[in-house]
Order: structure tokens, then C-alpha cells, then sequence
């Protein structure tokens, strides 16, 4: 008995079978642990009997892996084309490249900061699958267009439109650029694309201070009176770690006219749309001052001998994120450079130089209607990319919704009817939110308080541009994360200020709407406008109606001015919105400076409800916010590792030379750092701070302040600033780094570095 019992148990006999049905009783009955009687229907009860190996061994596979990776749309593995036959064949460095996601997570148990930024990737990745199902539902079918790129037959209409453009006038003083054909990504057979950089002029740069007994006397021309130079500019553009140069110009406000050309180097130089989208680099413009040092030492070889050294002085600088050139195709305008309020060696008052004229410089009407001299600095740029690449249109599809019907179809009525009529005005009313639906735009706006230590007890002191400044500042220090990387490009995502906190990464969608409700709550008259901005392209910002006027805010940089003011970084005005209304601009132009903005007036604003039928819709944010208390302690350990890490990359960058520090200095620098995060450091304090220094060193240096999203940034930020370039064999270095903590775990990192040499 034991023997067929032995062999029914070995046959694996089909338990479902009625003929097998007295031998498994039999089996049952007999063996004491016997299993309980089978209550599913099986179809694979032979399948692991086909196995070669276990799952573990087969999950642990590096070939399995690499199919695996691939299959599931890997960046860096979605572009492969051949993989080994073996996996012995599979290199180390293709298997560790697997998991970037893991390594962030496995950071120290301490740093705070990597764990939240590891559970960020996870959460946006979960989103992102949660986007991408619900898009692949309403995506439309592919045109011929899309797949087939071919010229256009000539036609009357063709022929119409070329002997139009004959007969337009031309300006040869004023060219205009020609719009070029783009590439779809279909039709992307190339392997090289590049970024094309026309680098104009600038206005107001920061110019040489006239120290007695330290000024630079500096001339290529020896028959040009040297003492009349001051400043040699020049432009470096940076990206991907590769830089291209200028030429040097002369004065504060020089011009150029010159075209630099950078290689875009991407995954497995595959140019798809997928890798385009999801490059995250980002495209510094650093502006420098040329200096030639005699080192000459012996004055008697002087009238037989040249013995010079160029130098270079860091005066200011703006960064693109290659993302935003690749969804708006190009850039042009004028971009604020970022110069800090003290730059050691150099002065931003260009009113004690009488050669300039009234001209050159910039003018704006401050908040009390008196006309103040501009003292920012600014840079007049092109950049396009080449081959013109054209990007993959964002879904505007309406997704799943729990809105009316009717409000759903009177939307899409009244963003076709000022969508066509105004040519290239973008109006929206419905968004989608992190659940891929769609919601009215005005739900997110609603008052909600900012932390208790930015808002000012007293109540009539609430509506103070100080305090309105702090809380600016407070919400541009949030990390700024494009949905075109979050997501992959598949559509603009919205989220809640609750969520915006908890994630601490957001677009300027996020930005504005917390800095908008911000106002609300202080009691402030507060919109969100949408239009085009530089260098953004489709941004969003808040408008505020003060007692002293009308004040436009960016709320991922924190900069503020009136709308009188001649130049905006905000360039055109689509619609604007609050938590009632929304309103479409038909006046006939869209210049902020000109426009009028009193929504009242329904000939230059059109609303979306009128009269009675506003139904005042509920809000998707919550009444009121929550805030954690930033571990002091985890901040002083992260100022430490920055420091230390900043101090390793300079002496790495700076390989062929002996790097030294200058351990006074630090400590003078440290102790600057806070006083410039309140804002209370003249440049008169900085001088008289570091006078027992500069009396014995030629010092020159710069603080640097920026939002703390990963330490990476802000290594690539210092590098490119080319600080570690000097080459003088004596020169010290000296640099502090100064964390001050906000709510929420939002951090202002600021960073002083300088050189040092002695006097002779």
C-alpha cells in the first residue's frame, strides 16, 4: 500500500479528473497529512516541472535583468537595441547602473534629507504610471503628419503667401529671425544635435572699484591710457561640463553679437522625445571680468620684459534648464543676471561714472510713482537647439472628472471661442490634478497661512512689502521640479499646496498658487496671471493690488516690481484667475506694462461666469496648513557635509595645483552669511569685517544663495562659476557655507567663497 501511495503522490495526478478521483480518495484516507481538499481549479500543474531554474536564480540573472530594465522603459536601457547573449557577457558597470532610485534611498540612516528626497522619486513615480495608464486611454490616433514628414504641395494659397511676404516691408537696421522647419521626432535620424547660443550685449554690469594703493591698471593698447578701463567682460556658457567663451568686450555695457555652438550629448546618443524630455541638465550663462596681472618682479627687466597673467573675476550669472528650450524650442530676450548685493572688488552704482549717459542706463517707476535707476544687471540672449527639434504636444484631452456636465461643456466652449480669436493666447479652465483628472482651475485658490514666524502679529503691518517680500522668498526657496521631467511630458499636473509642502517640488504652477493663497490669507487682493514668460515660456505669476499699486510677482525667483516698470521678465498675459472667476484678456495687446487691469471692465476682460451664474465653486485645498519643525541638528550636519564636499571638488578640480585655505578668512565669512540672509549687511560692514584681511591680502569673492534641492546642484552651481580657475601659485581660497532652516524643511543655502593673494 505504502508503494502506491508513494506512486500516486509522484504522478502528480490531476486532482479535477473524475477518474483519479478513488486513488487521491484512497491517498486521503490513508496518510495521516493528507492535504485538505483542493477548493480551485488549476490549468498549470505541470508548468514547474518545465523550469530550468528557480525564480530567485532567474530574478538574479544580470541578462534577465537588463531585458527586464529595458522592457519596462528604463531611460537609460529603453534605447538599447543589443544585449548580450550571455550574462557573463553583461559588465559589471551595466548592472550597477540599474537602480539610482535604490542608491538615493540607501543613504545614511541620519540624512533626513536624501530619505525625503528618495520618498519624492517614489511618489512622482507613482504618479507618473498613474498618468501615463489614464493617458493611454484618451491619447489620439496618430495623423499622417505625425508619421509621414514630406514638403507641401504648391498651391494658390502657397504661391498667395510667398508674393505676400515680397512685398512686406523691411527694416535691414531691425532684421527679424525666420522661423525654421521643425523635426519631428519620428523623422530624428541624426546624431548630433546642438545648442546654438547668440549672445547679444548686457547693460549694467558691476565695474572695477578704485582702491588707492590696489587698483588694476589694465590696457591691450599701450597708447590707450590704462587707468580709463573698467571692465573687460566677457560671457562663458556652460552645460553638460563643456563651456564655450566670448570674446572679451569693454565697459558695463558691452555687446557681442556672437553665436556659440555646445554638443548635446544624451542616453546612448538616442535623440527620441522620451530622452530629450527627461534630460535635466541645466544651461549656465556666467558672466566674468578679464584682468591682466603684471608678475613682472624685477622693475629693471621692465622696459625689455612682459611677464603677464590673465585672470578672471566672476560678476554674475542665470541658468536654463535644457527642458524648458526643448518644450519652447527657443528663448530669446533679456534675463536678469543674478549678482550678489556684495561682490568684493567691484561696484553695482553706476550713477558715479559720468561717462555713461542717461541712456545706457535703466530706469523704472518705483511703488510711490518716483522714477529710480534700475541696478540690475541684464543679459540680451538667443538659444535655440539645431536640428529644430519639435517637442511632443502636452494632452488636452479631458480626462475622467467629477464636474457638472454642463460646466465641462461651457468650458470647452469658452476656451474655443478665445483660443482661436486671439491667435497664439492660451486660455484654460479645467487642469488635471495628481489623480489624472480634470478640475476647474479656480478650486485651488483659496487663503491658506503661511508659517507663524513670517506673518507679523500686529495685523496692520501684514500688508508691509517687507513682510509680503519674506513670504516670497520663503515659497521661491521651494525646489522647483518641470512636469516635463516629472512626468514624462504626458500633461501639466497640478497639485495641492498640501502636497506641494510634503513633496517640496513643484513647477511654477505650484509656486504661484501657495504664494497666491499666502497673500489671500494676509488679506491682499491676489491673482494668478497665466501667459509666457522669459525664460519659462508658459509660467504663471501672482498679481497683488496694493495701496501703492499694482505689483507683479515671480514666484519661483521671489523678484518683485510694478507693472509700470519698462522691462518684465513676464512678456505676455493670457488669462488671470482666483478662487471666483476667470478672465480672458481680449485687450489688443498683451505687454503687462500696458495692459489694464481692472477685471471689471468686460470689454477688455471676458469672464467665464457672469452675473448669477457663478456657482462659487468649493476649493480642493485644505482650510489649514500644518508645519513640521526642521531638525537643527540634521542641519548642522548637512552644512558640515556640504562644506567638506565643496572643499574635496575644489581641491579635485584644481589637480595640477596646490590648493590652500586661508582658515581666518572662513571664519570672517561665516559670520557674514547670516546677516546676509536678513538682508542687513551693507557692503560698508563687509569692508570693515574684512579690513584686517585686505590689508594684508588682495581679496576678491562672492556669496552665492540658492534653494537646497540636492547636493549635486549645488556643486555644478560653485563649478561654474570657474572660482577653482587661478593660477597664481600663491593664491588661498577660503570658503563658508550657512544653512538657515524654514518651515517644512525648506533651506536657504548660501555659500562665500574667495581668493586670496598677498601684497607685495
Amino acid at each position: 500500500m505504502e508503494k502506491v501511495i508513494q506512486w500516486i503522490s509522484e504522478a502528480k495526478l490531476d486532482p479535477n479528473d473524475p477518474r483519479n478521483a478513488p486513488l487521491l480518495h484512497l491517498m486521503n484516507k490513508t496518510r495521516k497529512d493528507a492535504p485538505s481538499e483542493s477548493k480551485y481549479f488549476r490549468l498549470d500543474h505541470l508548468e514547474t516541472s518545465t523550469y530550468f531554474v528557480s525564480t530567485e536564480e532567474m530574478e538574479n540573472d544580470r541578462r534577465y535583468r537588463l531585458l527586464s530594465l529595458r522592457s519596462q522603459g528604463v531611460p537609460e536601457y529603453k534605447p538599447m537595441k543589443m544585449v548580450p547573449l550571455y550574462s557573463s557577457e553583461v559588465t559589471h558597470f551595466e548592472y550597477t547602473q540599474t537602480e539610482k532610485e535604490e542608491r538615493v534611498s540607501l543613504k545614511e540612516e541620519g540624512d533626513v534629507f536624501e530619505h525625503h528626497r528618495a520618498a519624492v522619486i517614489r511618489f512622482m513615480k507613482e504618479i507618473q504610471e498613474k498618468i501615463a495608464s489614464r493617458s493611454r486611454k484618451v491619447r489620439p490616433m496618430l495623423e499622417l503628419s505625425d508619421v509621414v514628414v514630406e514638403d507641401q504641395v504648391p498651391d494658390i494659397s502657397t504661391l498667395g503667401r510667398s508674393i505676400a511676404k515680397l512685398l512686406e516691408p523691411r527694416h535691414p537696421l531691425r532684421p527679424q529671425r525666420k522661423e525654421r522647419k521643425k523635426v519631428t521626432n519620428q523623422a530624428v535620424g541624426i546624431s548630433k544635435v546642438d545648442l546654438l547660443i547668440n549672445v547679444s550685449q548686457a547693460q549694467c554690469l558691476p565695474i572695477r572699484r578704485r582702491t588707492a594703493g590696489t587698483e588694476q591698471r589694465i590696457s591691450l593698447d599701450p597708447n590707450t591710457a590704462r587707468s580709463t578701463i573698467q571692465l573687460r567682460p566677457f560671457v562663458e556658457v556652460t552645460f553638460q561640463r563643456k563651456s564655450a567663451v566670448t570674446h572679451v568686450a569693454d565697459g558695463p555695457n558691452p555687446h557681442w553679437n556672437q553665436e556659440l555652438v555646445l554638443p548635446l550629448n544624451v542616453i546612448n546618443n538616442e535623440f527620441s522625445a522620451n530622452n530629450l524630455r527627461e534630460i535635466s541638465d541645466i544651461v549656465y550663462f556666467n558672466v566674468f571680468d578679464e584682468l591682466i596681472v603684471d608678475i613682472l618682479q624685477d622693475d629693471r627687466l621692465r622696459d625689455t620684459n612682459i611677464h603677464q597673467r590673465l585672470e578672471r573675476r566672476w560678476l554674475g550669472s542665470f541658468q536654463i534648464p535644457f527642458s524648458t528650450i526643448y518644450i519652447n524650442s527657443r528663448i530669446e530676450g533679456k534675463f536678469k543676471l543674478n549678482v550678489p548685493s556684495t561682490l568684493m572688488g567691484y561696484n553695482k552704482d553706476h550713477g558715479l561714472l559720468p561717462q555713461l549717459t542717461s541712456e545706457m542706463l535703466m530706469s523704472q517707476t518705483s511703488l510711490s510713482g518716483q522714477t529710480v535707476t534700475d541696478k540690475n544687471s541684464y543679459l540680451t540672449i538667443f538659444i535655440t537647439v539645431e536640428p529644430p527639434l519639435a517637442p511632443q504636444p502636452p494632452l488636452r484631452e479631458v480626462f475622467e472628472t467629477n464636474e457638472e456636465p454642463r460646466l465641462i461643456r461651457a468650458a470647452a466652449a469658452w476656451e474655443l471661442l478665445y483660443n482661436g480669436k486671439y491667435g497664439t493666447r492660451n486660455v484654460r479652465s479645467l487642469v488635471t490634478d495628481v489623480n489624472g483628472k480634470s478640475v476647474f482651475i479656480t478650486r485651488y485658490i483659496s487663503p491658506q497661512n503661511p508659517p507663524h514666524d513670517l506673518v507679523p502679529e500686529d495685523r496692520t503691518s501684514r500688508t508691509n512689502l517687507t513682510v509680503l517680500q519674506k513670504i516670497a522668498k520663503f515659497v521661491s526657496l521651494i525646489p522647483y521640479y518641470q512636469d516635463s521631467i516629472a512626468f514624462s511630458g504626458s500633461c501639466d499636473i497640478w497639485a495641492t499646496s498640501e502636497l506641494f509642502l510634503k513633496m517640496l517640488a513643484g513647477d511654477e504652477e505650484e509656486h504661484a498658487i501657495l504664494l497666491c493663497n499666502y497673500f489671500l490669507h494676509m488679506g491682499i487682493d491676489s491673482y494668478i496671471i497665466k501667459g509666457i514668460g522669459i525664460p519659462e515660456g508658459e509660467t504663471c505669476y501672482v498679481l497683488t493690488k496694493l495701496q501703492e499699486g499694482t505689483v507683479l510677482w515671480n514666484p519661483s525667483t521671489g523678484d518683485y516690481h510694478p507693472q509700470s516698470r519698462p522691462y518684465h521678465s513676464l512678456v505676455s498675459v493670457h488669462f488671470c484667475f482666483n478662487n471666483e472667476n476667470i478672465w480672458a484678456n481680449t485687450q489688443p495687446y498683451d505687454d503687462p506694462g500696458r495692459l489694464d487691469f481692472n477685471f471689471g471692465n468686460t470689454k477688455n476682460w471676458k469672464p467665464f461666469f457672469t452675473g448669477r451664474e457663478n456657482p462659487r465653486l468649493s476649493t480642493v485645498q485644505i482650510s489649514r496648513l500644518d508645519y513640521i519643525e526642521t531638525n537643527l541638528s540634521a542641519i548642522q550636519t548637512l552644512e558640515s557635509n556640504l562644506e567638506k564636499m565643496l572643499m574635496d571638488k575644489m581641491m579635485e578640480w584644481r589637480e595640477r595645483h596646490v590648493t590652500r585655505w586661508n582658515r581666518h578668512c572662513r571664519v570672517v565669512m561665516r559670520q557674514l552669511l547670516p546677516r546676509l540672509e536678513a538682508g542687513s549687511l551693507s557692503e560698508e560692514d563687509q569692508t570693515s569685517a574684512m579690513s584686517e584681511i585686505m590689508s594684508s591680502h588682495n581679496v576678491t569673492g562672492f556669496p552665492i544663495n540658492m534653494r537646497y534641492s540636492d547636493a549635486s546642484t549645488i556643486i555644478e552651481t560653485v563649478y561654474s562659476t570657474n572660482v577653482h580657475v587661478a593660477e597664481d601659485p600663491q593664491v588661498e581660497f577660503a570658503m563658508a557655507v550657512y544653512i538657515h532652516p524654514y518651515a517644512n524643511n525648506v533651506l536657504s543655502v548660501w555659500i562665500y567663497v574667495g581668493t586670496l593673494t598677498k601684497k607685495y
